[in-house]
């Protein structure tokens, strides 16, 4: 059902991505994924489990995301342009 909500989306913002386990289930090559996550062991755990795909992008952040850069383009830059959001696994 998620990878419904997301099919027609763009640019997918995952708040608490954690393992990365939701970008995985509704990954598809016509979109942009980025996955933000507090824990630097669940990013690390998130950009080898996803590592072929080059349209997902995973940040540890605590906070400041605006500080995040990939190909020079910040989660702030991205902000008004997530047509969707998922925060499956925060607690």
């Amino acid at each position: 059902r998620l990878k419904e909500y997301v099919r027609r989306a763009s640019n997918v913002l995952d708040c608490g991505c954690g393992d990365g386990v939701n970008i995985e289930m509704i990954w598809r090559g016509k979109a942009e994924f980025w996955g933000i996550d507090i824990s630097k062991k669940a990013i690390s755990f998130s950009k080898k489990r996803l590592q072929s795909k080059n349209n997902v992008h995973f940040h540890y952040d605590l906070g400041n995301s605006s500080s995040y850069t990939s190909g020079g383009t910040t989660v702030s830059d991205l902000a008004n342009s997530f047509n969707s959001t998922i925060s499956g696994t925060t607690v």
